[in-house]
């Protein structure tokens, strides 16, 4: 059997499995379901998940549960999977819809994590001015972070909040540093906790906070031109994107004959899976070409 043939029969047997658990659902009832799945899906996968959206969910400022995202997320799968099959009657699109409605939440999430990291690069340079000239003056590594968590606004001001208290409290310095490396994951927020390792042992490093600030100018302009580029067409994206559901409530407001177009000829197939297709096309281009490093 030829490379081709094996795939083939992937696909159609995970086709034929998506099938059957829509049969499923809507033989039996939820709770029985739910024991079903249980068997093919374990609960710590489920809960790994939920954990690692959690995380995201907090990097990017959302304040939402882990777990009400998943649960948000595989409803609108399964929604997805119904209104493709059941009611326009065309499983490729049914496949795409579902597709979509897992990737347009975490581009969501992928967005705000981009626009939260540009935020807090902007109060770095500030918050190295600061922690520098303290530290110039009195080189006390808990001072002059303390100085930085009372002028320094959210988001980044709770990161070195979060750190006073606990150099404030006893904790080692070393896992200070280690969890400011983890909550500053950016470029020059990882070189700002390498530079206060090495001010530790040696406070002549001091004029190194000066050349990070610099850095973080040029590095600020780059970014900012790079990112004004890309809002105007990101932001036109999602208009029509949120328009796709009114305009086919319009057209079939307006012209009766849109539905059965749509869900009863090969043509309207073709246009509704394509139209899937785009967003999936859109959000894999976005990641790969319109993605702002920071």
């Amino acid at each position: 059997m030829t490379r081709l043939s094996v795939l083939g029969v992937a696909f159609g047997t995970g086709l034929a499995a998506g099938a059957g658990m829509l049969l499923l659902f809507r033989v039996i009832n939820y709770r029985k379901a739910v024991r079903q799945l249980s068997f093919l899906i374990p609960r710590e996968s489920l809960d790994a998940w939920a954990e690692a959206t959690e995380r995201k969910l907090e990097a990017a400022g959302v304040r939402f549960r882990g777990r009400l995202y998943t649960v948000g997320v595989t409803l609108a799968v399964l929604a997805s999977l119904y209104v493709g099959i059941f009611v326009f009657r065309n499983f490729v699109a049914a496949l795409l819809m579902a597709t979509a409605a897992v990737l347009l939440p975490d581009q969501f999430i992928l967005q705000r994590t981009e626009s939260r990291k540009l935020k807090m690069l902007e109060q770095m340079a500030t918050a190295v001015r600061i922690f520098a000239a303290e530290f110039t003056q009195t080189p006390q590594i808990g001072k002059a972070l303390g100085e930085v968590a009372a002028r320094v606004p959210d988001p980044l001001g709770a990161v070195f909040r979060d750190a006073y208290r606990a150099v404030s409290l006893g904790k080692a310095l070393d896992d200070v540093f280690s969890d400011l490396m983890v909550r500053l994951d950016f470029g020059p927020g990882r070189m700002f906790v390498q530079l206060l390792m090495a001010a530790r042992r040696d406070s002549s490093v001091a004029p190194l906070f000066g050349e990070l600030v610099t850095r973080l100018a040029v590095l600020l302009e780059l970014i900012r031109k790079n990112r004004s580029e890309l809002y105007a067409d990101r932001l036109l994206s999602w208009i029509m994107l949120a328009a796709m559901v009114p305009a086919y409530l319009v057209m079939r407001a307006t012209v009766p004959e849109t539905y059965e177009f749509l869900s009863g000829t090969v043509a309207g197939r073709i246009v509704v899976a394509l139209c899937f297709l785009s967003v999936i096309v859109w959000v894999v281009m976005d990641r790969f070409m319109g993605r702002v490093e920071v």
